[in-house]
């Protein structure tokens, strides 16, 4: 009888929620993509922000701020293709792959293309 009460009494309790919560963050209309699933915007304060989307949801950080997810970047891998740059970063969920053109490559695209240019001249030069 008591598990009959507690059943009900528990699935309320879960879905009350905070009436004060906050609603999901969402990327503002006014929001330019810079990046894959890389946002920013400037607010009526004039603060810059960055927004970054991820499958659990959207975060937002001040621009400038040192991030709070940093990555070495050794695993993605760059291809040029014409005048853009095919990348592949493996992930658990299976590889995020992106197309940027060259001339709007991003601090993060730039140095793994750096990087993937320099190993080719040397690999060249050792041939």
């Amino acid at each position: 009888m008591k598990l009959l009460f507690l059943i009900p009494l528990t699935a309320v309790w879960l879905f009350a929620g905070d009436p004060a919560a906050k609603a999901p963050l969402a990327i503002p209309a006014g929001a330019v993509r810079t990046a894959p699933a890389t946002y920013h915007l400037i607010d009526a304060q004039g603060n810059r922000w960055i927004y970054h989307t991820s499958p659990f949801g959207v975060t937002r950080e001040r621009e400038g701020e040192p991030q709070r997810f940093v990555s070495d970047f050794s695993n993605v891998k760059a291809v040029e293709e014409g005048d853009t740059v095919r990348f592949e970063n493996p992930t658990p969920f299976g590889p995020l792959r992106w197309q940027t053109r060259k001339s709007d490559l991003n601090e993060m695209e730039r140095a793994v293309w750096n990087r993937e240019q320099a190993a080719r001249a040397a690999a060249d030069a050792q041939e």
